[in-house]
């Protein structure tokens, strides 16, 4: 048995105090009788009397003193012995340690299991048990009481279970923790860890002190405790032993049983994860699991081998929350994804749109020779058309790469789709119910009205497909404030003022693992030879290049919702804003015929051809140059005046808003018109926004050239 230091000196203090009265009676006796025999003539008899009744008043009162204190003592003695045979005749192991750790007592049954040690050291020899032993001491400290079931090792035993009740007294000698051990079940495994001493430092009250005070592994289970990564314990058949707070939270367990970790995974997952659990010799690399949840999170989980005192080996698990970070990364990567496919598509969409002048021109060309009537005329119009269609096809690829030709003009969402309201109707069919809902006074946006009809246009002709057997299609307007914007939770969207447009269906949806393809290019779920696949990538195209945006929500079974977030135009600044009008066709018989002299710059030589011919048939003396370099040395080589300079914008070498640039210096009144496939935008800043030009974007007709042209001769 271990005695109680302090104890004893509680037993002790009654007999202090009757020790230091009997000691001053006994003096004022002895001074007393003293003076009796010293000096009895001078005091007389009555004073003799008097001092010998003091002295004997002393005497009896030290006599009574010390044997009430001796009555005392052994009667605190007798008392004490009772309690501690109680307690060490118990086969439940008990301590009592102070607050700070110290072992004040201790019984028979804990000295013979656990040697007699601290609790908190004897206890504790694994990290999964200082772990639990830890939680439990701050319970304790917290509420008074706790208990729990943990494994034990004690000193030479084999790993076990036991229940540990531990209870938190404060007394005025300060703060002591009475400890009780139920040991029960079979042994486990052999276990020989070195102890761990995890007792935080308490202060004389029980208060937990900072944990700078922690030293030593203690600490180490407060980290594992508090870590900001989940952390757990699972055995060889998968079940999770223990496990930290943020290890709970991320598995959305909370108070929940821990349970299996597989149950946590979904099929795939916990496959692998059985795989690796089977033989986890070393950390390795993580793997990429899946909490179905709700809510569904993506995490990293990297296995590592348990040791020794783990039942069938087991393996240690740290779980990092990758959520967010998988979000970001996909949208990245489609981010990424369509700004390449974008730039494809753009690159393509030039080439051909070449390819399509070139057809186009010819075909204006034949047709002048060869008039309505002409056996020939049905045919080369039959060869015009088919290019212009695929013209506007190639307008749907640089729509997607955001460098097609917009005319944007403050408009009210509102009054555009009322005039869209007729056309939409009969592209729909009478299958499809059609409700249009707008929020009172919708802000103005500054869009291409004529690319917005196409977009309204697209999504109805998709939700009219999503519908075979009919539905409703609702098309809604409404203002997004700045803080709206933020809860909507979209991280590519700054936060501002918006104008949604939500086009909804009711039809079969679409789903997930396709939701993120449907606005890439060609992609489609249709059947072959119905649809082109470009009509929602055209859309988001156009979307992105007026500054907005746009989020898909389907739910398969249900509909399918497009919400598109346009920025929201200041209606003070619409007024002053004058939209440019677009070029409109020449009516047949307009005179285009002209003087003056033309250098054109065209690195496609049939391109270049098809608009040398046509202007000469005006009347117009031509220049003319394969590419910027050539240009430059035409037009200082030449001695005459040059009326209009015309200049494709992308070419090989010297690209045309660097010749523009070069000319403008050197002759400064000169007039200039870029021709492209890709929008005025694409180069506009390039130039600057002072630099005056014209602009004509390829595929062109014949007398929308030779219109430009004059336009800007007359000039």
């Amino acid at each position: 048995m271990v005695p109680s230091p302090s104890a004893h000196s509680r037993h002790d203090v009654p007999g202090l105090i009757a020790t230091v009265t009997g000691v001053l009676a006994a003096l004022i006796a002895l001074g007393a009788a003293a003076l009796v025999v010293a000096r009895p003539v001078d005091g007389g008899v009555g004073g003799a009397i008097l001092l010998g009744g003091i002295a004997l008043a002393g005497l009896s009162y030290l006599v009574f003193t010390a044997m009430g204190a001796r009555s005392r003592a052994h009667g605190e003695v007798r008392r004490g012995d009772a309690l501690m045979r109680l307690a060490d005749g118990t086969a439940t192991a008990m301590a009592l340690t102070s607050a700070q750790g110290t072992l004040i007592y201790a019984n028979h049954a804990y000295q013979r299991q656990f040697g007699g040690g601290q609790p908190s050291v004897a206890l504790a020899r694994t990290e999964r048990e200082a772990s639990a032993l830890y939680r439990l001491i701050r319970l304790a400290l917290a509420d008074g009481a706790a208990e729990a079931d943990v494994h034990i090792s004690a000193e030479g035993e084999a790993l076990r279970a036991a229940r540990v009740a531990l209870e938190h007294i404060v007394t005025p000698e300060g703060a002591m923790l009475l400890w009780r051990v139920h040991a029960h079940g079979p042994h486990l495994i052999a276990d020989d860890a070195a102890p761990l001493d995890l007792l935080p430092q308490l202060g004389p009250h029980g208060e937990v002190l900072a944990a700078g005070a922690v030293e030593g592994t203690g600490s180490a289970a407060r980290i594992v405790a508090d870590a900001p990564v989940g952390i757990a314990l699972v055995d060889g058949e998968g079940q999770i032993a223990e496990a930290n707070a943020m290890f709970r939270d991320i598995a959305g367990l909370k108070d929940a049983p821990l349970g299996r970790f597989d149950a946590l995974l979904d099929p795939a997952g916990a496959a692998e994860f059985a795989q690796r659990i089977d033989t986890p010799q070393s950390a390795g690399a993580p793997l990429e699991l899946r909490f179905p949840g709700p809510p569904e999170r993506m995490v990293q989980v990297f296995v590592s081998p348990a040791g020794a005192g783990v039942p069938g080996g087991g393996a240690l698990l740290y779980v990092l929350d990758t959520t967010e970070q998988k979000s970001l990364e996909l949208q990245f990567a489609q981010s990424q994804k369509m700004q390449a496919v974008g730039q494809l598509a753009g690159g393509i969409a030039h080439d051909f749109n070449n390819t399509l002048q070139a057809m186009i021109g010819f075909c204006d060309l034949l047709l002048m020779r060869h008039p309505p009537g002409d056996p020939s005329f049905s045919d080369i119009d039959q060869v015009r058309q088919n290019a212009t269609r695929a013209a506007a096809l190639v307008r749907q690829l640089l729509a997607f790469s955001r460098q097609q030709t917009l005319l944007p003009r403050v408009l009210w969402l509102p009054d555009a789709i009322a005039e869209l309201k007729p056309l939409i109707l009969r592209l729909v069919g009478d299958r499809v119910h059609l409700e249009i809902k707008h929020e009172r006074n919708v802000g103005q946006v500054k869009v291409d009205e004529t690319q917005l009809g196409q977009v309204l246009m697209n999504l109805a002709a998709n939700a009219r497909d999503a519908m075979p057997g009919g539905g409703t299609l609702t098309i809604r307007t409404a203002n997004v404030s700045r803080a709206e914007s933020v809860a909507l939770g979209h991280d590519l969207m700054p936060p501002a003022d918006y104008v949604l447009l939500e086009v909804t269906d009711t039809g079969v949806g679409i789903p997930k693992e396709l939701l993120g393809k449907i606005f890439e290019p060609f992609f489609t779920t249709k059947d072959v030879g119905q649809g082109t696949g470009l009509g929602l990538s055209s859309v988001y195209g156009i979307v992105k290049q007026t500054n907005g945006f746009i989020f898909p929500e389907s739910v398969v079974g249900k509909g399918t919702a497009f919400r598109i977030y346009l920025p929201r135009h200041a209606q003070e600044e619409s007024a002053a804003e004058a939209p440019p009008a677009p070029a409109e066709t020449p009516a047949r018989g307009q005179d285009h015929t002209g003087r003056g002299t033309v250098l054109i710059v065209e690195d496609e030589d049939a391109v270049r051809t098809f608009a040398v011919r046509a202007l000469r048939l005006c009347g117009y003396t031509i220049l003319e140059a394969s590419n910027g370099e050539v240009a430059l040395d035409v037009l200082r080589a030449h001695d005459g005046p040059i009326d209009v300079l015309i200049s494709d914008v992308i070419m090989p070498g010297m690209d045309g808003p660097t010749l523009v640039k070069t000319v403008q210096h050197e002759r400064p009144d000169m007039r200039i018109i870029l021709i492209s496939g890709y929008a005025e935008d694409a180069f506009r800043q390039e130039l600057g926004r002072d630099s005056k030009f014209a602009f004509l974007p390829k595929p062109f007709l014949m007398k929308q050239l030779v219109s430009k042209v004059k336009e800007v001769m007359g000039a």
